[in-house]
């Protein structure tokens, strides 16, 4: 009976080969549980975020409140880039917001007896969202776009949908793992879009 001996190289690559499968496999095991952590702190995290898009929509759709304010200042500004745009400013006493041209340009900033401009604000977050005056007989109504609720991405319904998404995937997928951040980006969006 002839017994076969194993070539010591053979054997040599088939322990690294094992070896190696084996530190991928806990190398992969590792990064699941670090994934299945983060996806858990996320989806805690996600729950006052959840609560703050929902008083965004509120404030976005509860009725207007109103204010009777005079233009106290008016200013144009140019912006930046390769083709700044200009920009027309009007302040009153508790509002600063864009204007379109031709209002800032007729409105009466040193009469004495100034148009009063009526202005629609948000009641939560105090956005104004629609001004109005009128000067002579001619009226002039715009909408003040430069603001959240204005903006042409619905940003507070990605903020909102988002966060509810990832507060309901309660079990760890790749999926969820990959949308469950979305909520804390868009806030950070939605945040510096209600302070600038």
């Amino acid at each position: 009976m002839d017994v076969h001996e194993e070539d010591p190289v053979e054997a040599y690559k088939r322990e690294f080969q094992r070896k190696r499968w084996e530190k991928e496999q806990a190398a992969k095991a590792r990064r699941l549980r670090g994934e299945q952590q983060a996806h858990r702190i996320a989806r805690f995290l996600t729950f006052p975020i959840a609560v703050f898009a929902i008083i965004l929509l509120l404030d976005k759709y509860l009725p207007r409140d109103v204010y009777h304010e005079v233009a106290e200042l008016g200013w144009q500004e140019r912006g930046s880039g390769k083709h700044p745009e200009l920009y027309s400013y009007m302040q009153t006493k508790s509002f600063t917001f864009v204007v379109p041209h031709e209002a800032h340009l007729d409105y009466p900033y040193y009469d004495a007896n100034k148009p009063v401009i009526t202005i629609k604000v948000t009641p939560i977050f105090k956005i104004p969202l629609q001004a109005s005056f009128t000067l002579s007989e001619y009226f002039y109504s715009f909408d003040l776009t430069d603001n959240i609720h204005m903006l042409i991405i619905p940003l507070t319904w990605l903020l909102f949908v988002s966060s509810m998404f990832t507060i309901l995937m309660k079990e760890y997928s790749k999926l969820s793992y990959s949308l469950c951040f979305l909520p804390m980006l868009l806030l950070a969006f939605t945040l510096l879009k209600l302070l600038y």
